[in-house]
């Protein structure tokens, strides 16, 4: 059975089901009666989406390679990045659902694998009394490990470095395993410095994007002294090898941000030779969850953000509600990024 052509491409909303300031535009690609989707994205992302999908009219839906090819001139931003990104994965689902398997399956040809997520919860405030409780309650549900938001504490410089070092091991001792960290690009190379001189590394699984995106000379310094993971802001206009090549100790890109399901596998497939395991960022939820399940030897978990996903699940047909901090092996045909009807 040939691949049908590609015919038409647009975004639509489901405003009505999204929670207040929550992404709710999708893409969706055409061919004959078949459709591909990919969303939640932002307005911008499909503004920007809606611009670029007429060049898709003609291409193959099993072109992915072709496609990118022709959509990647046009990155010029990130927003652009995650237009292309979000094209790439509903063309992605229209494919799968014409032969009538998971993205997954599609991906790298193998048997799709079960799997694991970690927890993000960075809007809990730490130092909150109630704080305790819930990361007890988190820790308890089965998740690969947790992650928590460490921002630079700009009313105590003095003692920014010890401070945080300690809610480290507090943290850790308290969920009961060494836990990641985001530090949200609020850090600079004189916080960090001290703070490695504090931090007990037994406690601290990774420390994420302390330091400005564009940083080079700081992370390649500090990669050798910290587990530091980054990749989070990768796009289509970036060179890979300025991430990789600080010898990271993981690749938290974001599937659909860097341009896409296509350029994710062979970003995910050049960490993994360089020695570094990708743990795709939560806001391409979905998406991340299909190149873990196509690549387990590369791709070791998915970042399930709360209180994000369980709002966002609202907007979608599928249910991606994790069991014990797991999911199984994708199962059904398409990406499972359909909207659900209003």
């Amino acid at each position: 059975m040939s691949a049908p052509v590609i015919t038409d491409a647009d975004v639509t909303e489901r405003a009505a089901l999204a929670g207040a300031g929550d992404d709710h535009h999708f893409v969706a690609v055409t061919a004959g009666e078949w459709r591909g989707w990919y969303g939640a994205v932002s307005r911008p992302v499909a503004v920007r989406a809606a611009k670029l999908a007429s060049l898709l009219t003609g291409h193959s839906v099993d072109d992915h390679a072709g496609i990118l090819a022709k959509l990647t001139p046009h990155a010029v931003d990130s927003v652009d990045s995650w237009a292309i990104g979000a094209l790439d994965c509903a063309v992605w689902d229209l494919h799968a659902k014409h032969t009538n398997l998971p993205v997954a399956a599609l991906l790298t040809g193998q048997a799709p694998a079960a799997v694991d997520l970690y927890a993000s919860w960075l809007n809990l405030d730490l130092h909150r009394p109630y704080a305790t409780r819930d990361m007890v309650e988190l820790a308890r549900q089965g998740w690969l490990f947790t992650k928590w938001a460490l921002r630079r504490p700009f009313n105590r410089p003095d003692t920014a470095a010890q401070d945080l070092a300690t809610a480290v091991t507090q943290v850790a001792a308290i969920v009961g395993q060494p836990a990641a960290f985001d530090a949200l690009f609020t850090w600079n190379n004189d916080l960090l410095r001290r703070f490695r001189s504090w931090v007990d590394l037994a406690a601290l699984r990774w420390l994420e994007d302390p330091l400005a995106a564009t940083d080079a000379t700081g992370y390649r310094t500090f990669t050798r002294r910290l587990p530091i993971a980054v990749g989070e802001r990768l796009s289509l206009d970036m060179d890979p090898a300025d991430v990789l090549g600080f010898g990271p100790a993981a690749l938290t890109l974001d599937v659909v941000g860097c341009g896409g399901l296509t350029r994710a596998i062979g970003l995910a497939e050049r960490a993994h030779r360089a020695g570094i395991l990708t743990y795709p960022h939560g806001r391409s939820f979905v998406a991340g969850v299909h190149l873990a399940a196509a690549m387990p030897h590369a791709v070791r978990a998915v970042e399930y953000q709360l209180p994000w996903m369980p709002r966002r699940q609202r907007l979608l047909a599928h249910d991606w509600t994790p069991d014990s901090g797991r999911l199984p092996a994708p199962g059904e045909p398409g990406l499972g990024a359909d909207p659900r009807s209003l």
